[in-house]
């Protein structure tokens, strides 16, 4: 999303549905957006072989998380596992 202040209200209103919300996590993601605009962040990330500046979270780690099943996964088109 292009607008911080939008993203940030989106995200917050989003947090409030978990059970247990996540309280860093807003201010780790708006830090994420900001250096993911910003061109020295996006190339020292890249000189460290990421793909850019901000969140770099695998698909294995977005499972890991989630706790995302063999069985969901076949219902997914981008989250999904080696074996899948």
């Amino acid at each position: 999303m292009n607008d911080p202040e939008e993203a940030l209200k989106q995200t917050l209103t989003f947090n409030l549905q978990f059970n247990e919300p996540l309280r860093r996590s807003t201010r780790s993601a708006e830090k994420a957006y900001y250096a993911r605009n910003n061109e020295e962040a996006n190339r020292i990330a890249r000189e460290k072989g990421y793909p850019g500046a901000g969140y770099n979270i695998s698909n294995k780690k977005l499972i890991e998380w989630l706790d995302i099943t063999e069985d969901e996964q076949r219902y997914l088109s981008t989250i999904i596992d080696a074996n899948e």
